[in-house]
């Protein structure tokens, strides 16, 4: 007798009309709700009651790890490094708060049951790197928080130096390589300037692993630049193609450079004995007119042996399961 109860293991996501299937680590928050006029209550009544309005659909969750390791598995997040104008500096431990946000805005209208999904104007979060402190080198990360202004001192108050000829904003790159040295991914942040300088984590008496140092960027690009540019590059030379969709990664890393572009999308559901990719799913979930909303990367640290991830939060004004 065959099993037919589900199982929750087996699931890919499409572009509509794109073609190819794309594996993921996990969708969440997939569901409807109807919107509640509560509390209502009426001179004949003793109760007061809740009555329906709108559809709804939250934002639903992706996780993934997108990005090509060796042959056809996913790259780790620990082999990484930063460059400031061109220069890599090295001894990069960490990096953190890579991302993006277009807010949603809910519309309501009289001629549709279904909340409409809108998005109003991105912003992207600070980024930190940290730096393994080597006592015998010199401190790139300094040397970019100075460009805002030298302090010369001391003296009858103090004099800054340097600090008009706006060379405090440039651009950084991140760069995300496999264990073959190979770029699989890339990020440019224009327009970065450092906000805020450490030049060594919490002194500690008890403590005694290494010291590092963190620089934070915030980001001020001209208005015909994005914040951001991404670039992921594709699974095509990696051994097999572990179910990797080009048009999903394309379509993702449009919204650093653009505003969102609405697609529908389509979640398979596969038997525990099926193949993805090969074998009919037994569940489809058809999503319409979805954006992302937000992309936020795990942390790049090379001090932790983890896949390199995001999680990309999808606004949808609905969907329907066949």
């Amino acid at each position: 007798m065959t099993e037919k109860r589900a199982r929750r293991g087996l699931f890919t996501v499409s572009v509509i009309g794109a073609g190819g299937e794309h594996k993921l680590q996990g969708i969440t928050n997939l569901e409807r709700t109807v919107e509640m006029i509560d509390n209502v209550s009426e001179s004949t009544r003793n109760s007061k009651i809740s009555l329906p309005a709108q559809l709804n659909t939250g934002p639903i969750t992706f996780s993934e790890a997108p990005f090509a390791g060796c042959g056809d598995m996913p790259a780790g997040n620990f082999f990484f490094e930063v460059l400031h104008q061109g220069e890599v500096i090295a001894h990069t431990r960490s990096v953190s708060g890579l991302g993006i946000e277009w807010p949603i805005s809910e519309s309501r209208e009289s001629t549709s049951l279904n909340v409409q999904k809108l998005w109003d104007k991105y912003t992207v979060p600070e980024i930190t790197i940290q730096q393994v402190i080597e006592l015998t080198e010199g401190n790139p990360l300094l040397t970019a928080m100075e460009k805002m202004g030298k302090i010369q001192g001391p003296g009858e108050g103090y004099s800054v130096v340097g600090g008009a000829s706006c060379a405090y904003r440039g651009d950084w790159i991140i760069r995300l390589m496999n264990r073959g040295s190979d770029e699989v991914a890339k990020w440019i942040l224009h327009g970065a300037w450092p906000s805020r300088y450490q030049p060594i984590n919490d002194f500690d008496a008890d403590g005694g692993d290494v010291g590092l140092r963190s620089l934070t960027l915030r980001l001020a690009p001209t208005a015909a630049s994005p914040a951001i540019e991404e670039t992921v590059s594709s699974w095509a030379n990696a051994a097999g193609s572990g179910l990797v969709s080009q048009a999903w990664l394309t379509w993702i890393s449009a919204v650093f450079r653009a505003a969102p572009t609405r697609k529908n999308l389509s979640i398979n559901h596969y038997h525990p004995d099926a193949i993805p990719g090969t074998d009919e799913p037994v569940k489809t979930y058809k999503l319409f007119n979805c954006w992302p909303s937000s992309i936020s990367y795990q942390d790049l640290d090379a001090g932790s042996p983890a896949l390199a991830t995001r999680e990309i939060s999808m606004a949808c004004d609905g969907w329907q399961e066949s």
